[in-house]
């Protein structure tokens, strides 16, 4: 188990304002037990579930708050998904991956790469 910081902030949210794990739950369509679990950190957050959260306390809570429960969420999701990549980008992907969580770095060229696309937008 590995709290996250969605789970905890969702945690403090709804105890502050006083609401159940059922009722948010039922709000989010999914069953009390696997919401305690993504709470837990015994679940991988999805983007669904972060996005329902967050517009299940819309308007219950402040935008400063909101704005927290966004961090949260993005300090806490950390799969990518690559479904819809063919193969050879999903073993790209991959050995990327495999290179940061090595410690090897992002090499120079792949930087400035990446640099130029957030400025340009993706070209082909």
């Amino acid at each position: 188990m590995k709290l996250t910081p969605f789970g905890l902030y969702v945690r403090k949210l709804r105890l502050d304002l006083g609401l159940t794990l059922k009722t948010m739950a039922d709000a989010l369509a999914v069953s009390s037990a696997y919401l305690s679990s993504i709470e837990l950190g015994d679940k991988q957050l999805t983007a669904k579930i972060a996005e329902d959260a967050v517009e299940f306390f819309q308007g219950r809570i402040g935008s400063n708050q909101i704005e927290e429960l966004r961090e949260a969420v993005a300090r806490s999701v950390d799969i990518v998904p690559v479904s819809s990549l063919d193969s050879d980008e999903k073993v790209l992907v991959a050995a990327f991956a495999r290179r940061l969580t090595e410690g090897a770095g992002v090499p120079n060229e792949v930087m400035n790469w990446l640099k130029r696309e957030g400025k340009h937008g993706r070209s082909k």
